[in-house]
């Protein structure tokens, strides 16, 4: 009986200790796939714990016969998925630019990814285009005719020496109007309303649309010395005649544009437009061409508009150096409103082939393919934004308006410093820098070669050529940086916790 007692309790405690064992080793093996699973996460907006903010905010720019340099000359829906932002004519809802021809690509854009934000392109009130796919309401026809020449409201402009309708010389579609003048703002905004999201006329429809996005709404007049008289103006050769200025805006005395009053009657449409789209759950964006007026800005911050400056960092394939630090800055005044820089390389046409990346363009003296200007745009981007506001967008064409390419080094699982630590700097030499969580980035806004000593520890330089692969390069604390040219130095050691580590570095 003894023995068997003992026997009894030397089996209950090899039975505890068993149980014991497996209940921690089972314990450990939890932890280990957790852990596992856990450096298997995209550092993206879904893993909160990380990143919970992209490392930028993208756009794409849709207009006319987009898509053409890509294979079969269509885009891919889910391509056009991928941005957070898409700039498009109302009639791209059902047009054969799409790959898969759906009967709906706004539609099903938003299948795909319910968080990109659609924008319709229109022609602001300050011109009116002549062509039906933008004209706005009845028609130029009817414009002339009823608030034309002679007319007691008159809604088009006259020039000041002709007297005649003003023919736009860098687009000959667009006519000069009265910005100012009440009715044909109202005109405008309910017409614009109307056809696309509630009759659907002309071949429009805003039904999965997120607002209007609106051309020609520079703070400054519009085509300054670029106005041609109607009947002077020979389209067969684009010859004009006798050019000519719009007579509201222009001080024949002086020969000057009245940019004053065309800035109070632009924010007298804004105080109207705006609340009229919003007050319909529509967003209100603007081509501001340029965004460096504190007037503007004040405006743009209390109607909460998205702003497009589509003079960017590189301004239609130009640099304008002395400009650079302004625009940093005004991305940087972004609080209470959305801003989309675009930026069109040297060497942007939309005839490009797709590989047009792997092309040298040249411009001021520094030549470069196209992937070193995205980097050096982009890393400007990257010096101003703020994520925490979700409101800089980012835009990048070879192509100019006809589409870009969704770029890997958009993609998180592949690019995403963390967040910032601190503003940008600029540095004695003239270089610009931006410390993040994981690295820094320096963009050499200088046409001079520039030495750069790191502040602290150690880091990889990282471009185009190397970022999906950061163990290829070398690991130092200076670094020389060429001319128009954006990098990013990843921190090495890369900071804890590892399971919040630049993630291509996971697979060393």
């Amino acid at each position: 009986m003894e023995n068997h007692v003992a026997l009894t309790k030397k089996w209950t405690w090899m039975f505890g200790v068993i149980f014991i064992s497996s209940f921690l080793i089972a314990l450990l093996l939890l932890n280990f796939v957790a852990t596992a699973n856990d450096l298997a996460k995209p550092l993206s907006a879904g893993n909160t714990t990380c990143e919970p903010y992209p490392f930028v905010y993208t756009a794409e720019v849709l207009y006319g016969s987009f898509g053409k340099a890509r294979p079969n000359q269509c885009y891919p829906i889910a391509e056009a998925a991928k941005f957070d932002l898409i700039d498009i004519s109302p009639q791209g809802y059902a047009t054969p630019r799409w790959c898969e021809n759906p009967s709906n690509a706004f539609q099903a854009i938003k299948a795909l990814n319910p968080k990109t934000q659609i924008v319709l392109y229109r022609m602001g009130p300050g011109q009116y285009i002549t062509s039906t796919w933008g004209s706005v309401g009845d028609g130029w026809a009817w414009i002339k005719a009823n608030h034309g020449k002679g007319k007691p409201d008159r809604w088009t402009a006259l020039g000041v020496s002709s007297q005649d309708y003003l023919v736009a010389l860098p687009y000959p579609v667009e006519r000069a109007m009265e910005l100012g003048n009440r009715n044909w703002q109202t005109y405008w905004m309910e017409r614009n309303y109307t056809d696309i999201w509630v009759n659907k006329l002309n071949n429009m429809d805003g039904s999965y649309a997120d607002g209007i996005f609106v051309d020609g709404m520079q703070y400054s007049v519009s085509w300054t010395n670029n106005w041609c008289a109607e009947s002077a103006y020979n389209s067969s050769n684009a010859v004009c005649a006798q050019k000519d200025h719009p007579s509201t805006y222009y001080d024949s005395q002086t020969n000057t544009y009245k940019q004053a009053l065309w800035r109070q009657h632009y924010g007298e449409f804004l105080e109207q437009a705006v609340p009229y789209f919003q007050q319909r759950q529509l967003k209100f964006g603007l081509n501001a061409w340029r965004i460096n007026d504190g007037n503007q800005i004040a405006l743009y911050q209390r109607l909460g508009v998205l702003a497009m400056e589509e003079c960017g960092f590189l301004c239609t394939g130009q640099l304008q150096l002395d400009r650079w630090e302004e625009k940093l800055r005004s991305l940087q005044a972004a609080v209470d409103y959305s801003y989309l820089t675009v930026n069109l390389a040297p060497g942007y046409n939309e005839n490009n082939a797709a590989q047009a990346m792997d092309n040298t363009f040249c411009t001021a003296g520094v030549c470069q393919d196209g992937w070193q200007w995205l980097w050096y745009s982009l890393s400007s981007y990257w010096l101003a934004y703020e994520p925490q506001r979700q409101n800089a967008y980012f835009y990048f064409s070879l192509w100019g308006y006809r589409g870009s390419f969704w770029f890997d080094e958009y993609n998180p699982r592949y690019l995403h410093l963390g967040m910032p630590k601190e503003q940008a700097r600029r540095l004695e030499n003239g270089l610009w820098m931006r410390e993040f969580r994981r690295g820094w980035v320096v963009v050499n806004p200088t046409l001079d070669t520039k030495l750069l000593q790191l502040p602290s520890g150690q880091a990889r330089l990282l471009d185009h050529t190397n970022f999906k692969t950061p163990e290829s390069a070398a690991v130092a604390n200076q670094f020389s940086i060429p001319p128009l040219r954006g990098v990013v130095l990843l921190k090495e050691p890369q900071p804890s916790p590892l399971s919040c580590t630049y993630l291509p570095m996971l697979s060393r």
